[in-house]
């Protein structure tokens, strides 16, 4: 055995959070459970429902550990650094590598870093070549050689970095780039003792070999860099940020605020490229993808003061750092006591990015009329979404409130808020807890394995508040899809909308899949409404009982070989004539088998061009 599994970083205030919040369960069952909902659900605001359980006794009883587990350790460092060392999975070796950097006490301003440190990067650049990651490799080595810092450390490590990266260079066949790095790398080695020089200069030798045979490059598997940025169908709405102007916003009272086309529109169309107001990674993910850009990174750059977090680049620390990290870092391993639930970091990045200026607003904000501008990245948009409080049981509104409560006490230690203003930030969180479970959404990763496209599987990463993909409503035969992007996502029709058409997206239950009653439940557990869709209404048959259809075509064919090869983009194009030829607008009878089929093809086709990684 190679050691554990690093699975992200441990939280740490898990029985602060289980404590406080099972003595407000006892506390409600004393008083009686029914005398106490019939007062509760009486309530009409959430600092009402926030105040009701702040007067019991046991909510004076939250206590935050007075101390947390998120520094730096030369302790942790070499144990993970040793444990890299003794593993013969190159990929886990890289996460331990990561690992092990995340808990390295970080060198002070202008200084070299500590041979500990230089261990650490060189053990993940010998990883990341074993791995075949070239890309990534050169990369890291060439930031390592123009840090200022290096200047001061010892010439060994300037002629390691300098053999590292031409030998990275070399297996990406980058001739005159390795020569160069080579030449360098021999004029100062001459520095070393004898026995380091003969050392190293077998080393450059066996890279001149290698350019000298003109051995042709080796197969690149770093992590895949940005798709490129999705083009919205006939250009962006002049009042709505980041959707197409091609739809309009409007309100039923039936179906709420929902997105309705104002033209027709084909299939494979980007209706909406969404970024989010607020994110989160899952801590699985937080030693293999960056933090803020939600991408996969070889060699991330940690946090300078906490050892939970990586980034794949000094831009996205800093940004992460001014908009969110700063706050949070204090106390990170506090929001991850899985007894809180997932929502509550999404949350606590709702509130710190929103700043304390949101608490001084959110009366304004509950009673000024709507702005012309509806703006995702914009905190109004988001606060105006929807709770769905009375539809929910006493006991998942009571458990929201000590979540808050809870929150309310980290963002306070943190150093945002006070306790003259705890019930205002304590209601924002309790809003925010309840919007979120029904207007949130994941953020995925498309994970190919040997059977390509077809056969993958999708990895849920982090979830985040889109406001503006929040604007469509759910239906079991929907007519768009979602696709992540980084931590963005992209919204593409996925069948012809003729003007007038609802957007419709699908909140993970379609109608050929699962009974219509489990359906119900489900949409009913997690969001509180009712499907009316045509699926629903007119109670569509299950995949096996639809009728079977005309078999594929040649063009269904050819996309079905081209989504095979990894070109995606034009598996779609081929195969949206082929949906177009299905019809538009809400079907009057159940699709066929085919039909499905093919809907299923081109939504692959589609999530296939956004994120992606290849085991």
């Amino acid at each position: 055995m190679d050691g554990p599994t690093c699975a992200g970083p441990q939280p740490f205030g898990e029985d602060a959070f289980s404590t406080f919040y099972d003595g407000v369960c006892a506390e409600v069952r004393a008083l009686g459970i029914e005398q106490f909902r019939a007062e509760f659900d009486a309530l009409d605001t959430d600092s009402e429902r926030v105040s009701a359980v702040l007067r019991l006794e046991s909510a004076g009883r939250l206590r935050l550990p007075t101390a947390s587990r998120t520094g730096k350790s030369e302790q942790q460092t070499r144990s993970y650094l040793e444990m890299a060392m003794n593993c013969t999975d190159s990929s886990r070796k890289l996460v331990l590598c990561n690992t092990a950097l995340q808990h390295c006490p970080a060198p002070a301003a202008g200084a070299a870093p500590s041979e500990l440190h230089l261990a650490v990067l060189l053990n993940r650049l010998w990883t990341v070549y074993e791995l075949g990651r070239f890309s990534s490799g050169l990369a890291e080595a060439q930031r390592l050689l123009e840090e200022p810092a290096l200047a001061a450390a010892p010439v060994e490590t300037r002629v390691q970095l300098l053999v590292e990266r031409a030998r990275f260079e070399a297996a990406l066949a980058h001739r005159p780039a390795a020569e160069a790095s080579v030449r360098q790398a021999l004029q100062i080695v001459r520095q070393l003792e004898r026995q380091q020089q003969a050392m190293y200069a077998r080393e450059l030798g066996t890279i001149r070999k290698r350019l000298t045979d003109a051995e042709p490059a080796q197969a690149d598997s770093s992590a895949p860099g940005p798709p490129p940025a999705p083009r919205l169908f006939a250009g962006e709405h002049e009042r709505l940020r980041r959707v197409s102007s091609a739809v309009e916003l409007v309100t039923s009272e039936r179906r709420g605020r929902h997105l309705v086309a104002t033209t027709d529109i084909p299939p494979g169309s980007v209706v909406i490229a969404d970024e989010p107001f607020a994110w989160s990674l899952h801590p699985p993910r937080w030693t293999t993808h960056c933090q803020h850009c939600c991408r996969p990174a070889d060699c991330p750059l940690p946090c300078p003061n906490c050892a939970s977090v990586l980034f794949c680049s000094e831009p996205c620390r800093s940004e992460a750092l001014r908009l969110y990290h700063a706050t949070e870092c204090p106390v990170l391993d506090l929001l991850i006591d899985p007894n809180l639930g997932r929502m509550a970091l999404l949350v606590f990045r709702v509130l710190a990015r929103a700043g304390p200026e949101a608490l001084e607003r959110a009366e304004e904000l509950d009673s000024e009329s709507a702005s012309d501008v509806y703006d995702s990245l914009a905190y109004e948009a988001v606060h105006g979404q929807v709770t769905n409080t009375a539809d929910r049981p006493m006991g998942d509104v009571i458990k929201r409130c000590a979540v808050a409560l809870y929150l309310t006490a980290c963002l306070q230690r943190a150093g945002v808020g006070s306790a003259e203003r705890r019930v205002a930030a304590a209601a924002l969180a309790l809003r925010h807890l309840q919007s979120c479970s029904c207007n949130a959404y994941e953020i995925t990763e498309l994970r190919l394995g040997g059977g390509g496209a077809r056969l993958a599987e999708f990895e849920e990463l982090g979830g985040a508040v889109y406001a503006a993909v929040s604007l469509t409503n759910h239906s079991c035969f929907p007519n768009v899809v979602r696709s992540s992007r980084g931590r963005g996502v992209t919204v593409t029709t996925t069948r012809p909308l003729r003007a007038g058409d609802e957007l419709l997206d699908n909140y993970g239950f379609h109608f050929h899949e699962e009974e219509e009653t489990a359906r119900y439940a489900a949409l009913r557990r997690q969001y509180q409404f009712h499907c009316e869709c045509a699926a629903c209404e007119q109670g569509w048959p299950l995949y096996a009982e639809l009728a079977d259809g005309a078999p594929p075509g040649a063009e269904q064919r050819a996309a079905v070989e081209l989504l095979v090869l990894g070109r995606y983009a034009e598996a779609a194009a081929r195969l949206a004539p082929v949906v177009a030829a299905d019809g538009a607008g809400e079907p009057s009878a159940p699709p066929d088998k085919q039909a499905v089929q093919r809907q299923s093809l081109f939504i692959r086709c589609i999530q296939s061009t956004g994120n992606i990684s290849v085991e």
